[in-house]
Parts: structure tokens; sequence; C-alpha cells
């Protein structure tokens, strides 16, 4: 049973705050290291890094490339709710596809990227941590942590700076639309069972990992409006009008982790061009396969697009 869909009012200070965020993350210097580079087929290189997150935390991560590219379209991926990176047999359809591919470790989850900020409040859970203030969570600098990691990906000199692609499922798939909110240099946005949208319902019915705010709630800590004050500062409703790349997402009709029903309103408040692919009968894995061939389609079409505007601009 979920929550009905009401209207939240959007904080006064929404705007300001994110872009105070991000002039906050200009002053912090991204510190790349590359700690490796190998060939790990005859057409495809390697390179890992380390790179300054937003509160000095280091991020772990790589890129895959075709060797020798340049001016390539990247997709930098952002993965789900304690996963990690991931191998790099997992993104190797892009490679094929001829886009490099940045994935990393989101701060504190089980890649190696960790966490020693202290938030101030919370417990254990993630989710918790910093609910107390909305400049303090958790989930703000997994925001601006992935801010950065589409910088890196804008500097790289194999890559084209005008096809940035924000890309990611589940958890990666909230933060892959709240980058394209918050970062006009995203080009394309695809986004899968997204989650972070309507955290009201989702901290009334426990869906995903929410529910360890709900969790906390039920402990006496936190009322749950104290906490929706500061999920408010995360809620793709609220970041959805600040996308200005194309988006194609998708969902899962019995999803209960990340419910179709509460991305509806983030969806219909994108104001961009936009494709939405609702798969009734599945759950939080999607589309799997088949949406992967359709995105696959979806983003080269934009890139054949974008190239015949650049050659009819210059004829």
């Amino acid at each position: 049973m979920l929550a009905p869909i009401t209207t939240l009012e959007k904080p006064k200070d929404f705007d300001a705050f994110w872009q105070n965020k991000i002039e906050n993350s200009k002053q912090i210097s991204l510190d790349i290291k590359w700690i490796s580079h190998e060939s790990i087929s005859e057409s495809v290189d390697l390179k890992r890094f380390t790179c300054q997150g937003f509160t000095h935390n280091l991020l772990h991560g790589y890129v895959i490339y075709p060797k020798h590219g340049k001016n390539l379209p990247c997709v930098v991926t952002h993965h789900g709710y304690m996963y990690h990176k991931g191998h790099p047999s997992e993104h190797m359809h892009f490679v094929e596809d001829g886009y490099a591919v940045v994935s990393y470790d989101v701060r504190g989850q089980s890649g190696l990227s960790k966490d020693d900020f202290d938030y101030g409040s919370g417990n254990s859970k993630l989710m918790t941590k910093g609910i107390h203030d909305p400049h303090q969570y958790y989930m703000v600098h997994v925001y601006m942590d992935a801010f950065r990691i589409m910088d890196l990906a804008n500097h790289l000199e194999f890559v084209d700076s005008k096809k940035l692609i924000s890309h990611g499922g589940s958890q990666g798939g909230g933060v892959a639309l709240a980058i394209a909110a918050l970062d006009p240099k995203v080009f394309l946005t695809c986004a899968d069972v997204p989650s972070y949208s309507y955290l009201k319902g989702r901290l009334a019915t426990r869906n995903g990992s929410i529910g360890e705010v709900s969790e906390y709630v039920d402990s006496g800590m936190i009322t749950q409006e104290e906490a929706l004050k500061t999920l408010q500062y995360i809620d793709l409703i609220h970041h959805a009008q600040n996308i200005k790349s194309p988006v194609i997402a998708s969902t899962g009709g019995i999803d209960m982790i990340c419910p179709e029903a509460y991305f509806i309103p983030t969806y219909q408040s994108i104001l961009t061009e936009k494709i939405l692919y609702q798969y009734p009968n599945a759950g939080h894995e999607g589309g799997g396969s088949i949406h992967l061939n359709i995105k696959r389609t979806w983003i080269k079409e934009h890139i054949r697009e974008h190239q015949q505007l650049d050659q009819n601009t210059h004829n």
C-alpha cells in the first residue's frame, strides 16, 4: 500500500542551498591521482584514479575507454545503494558503442571510497547520517561527490566535454537526475528505477533505503516532520525543473523499493525532452536487457543528431 501523492512545498532557499554547495565544491581541488593504467584488451584501456570528494574524502574509481580514442562521449555511471563501481565488464557495452565510461565508488558504501566525515547526528545507517541538518546530510554529500566526478570526466583529454552522459539505476538513477539538475554540462540523462523521488511517501511506507530513516523516526530521535525538512533538499521533485538535458527513464510497475507511483510526479515536472519506459510486470530489476538495448539506441540517436547539428552549423 502506497501513500497518496500530495503537493510538496519546495524549500524557499532550495536553489540558494545548492548554489552554495556548488560554490563550495569549486574551492576544493579535484587532486586527481592516476593509480594505474592497463590494457584490458587489444582495443580497450583502463585507468584507475582517486580524487578529492566534497569534504576531502577520497573517491576511488576508474575510466574505461577505447584505446587511442579522441573526443569520446563519456558515460558517468552512479551505482546502486550499497553496491560499488562494478567490474569493468559490467560497463563494456558502452565502450563497445564508442564511449568512455567513468565509474566510481560512492562514499561509505561497499567500495573503496571511505567516509570519515563527522555528520553530527544519525546512527550507523547511512541514510540517517546528518539527518537533523540538511547542510550536514549524507545524501547532500553524495550528490556533491557525483558533481565532482562529472567535473573529472569533463577534464579527461580524450573526452568530448559536450557529450557527458549522467547514468545510473536505483540510487544511481536518482543521483543521475540530481546531477543533471545541478550541472548544466550534462548532455543526456539515463535513469533506471530511480530513487529519491517523493520521499514523503517513501518515508511513510518505508520503501528501500529511506526505510532506514523511518526506523530512526521510530527510535524517537527525530520526528517525521523534522526528517522531511532535510529530505526535501534531495527530493527529485524539487530538482526536476532544473534539468536541462534530454532524459530517458524507466520504472517497474511492481517495484516496491523505488515505487513507480512515487517517481511519476518527478517525471511530470521535467520540462525538457523526456521519455519514460514503464515495465508493468517488473520489480526493481526494471526493464533489464530489453531496456538496456533501448537506452543504447536512444543515446546513439541523440549523439548522431548532435553531430548533424554541429556539421550544419559549420557548413
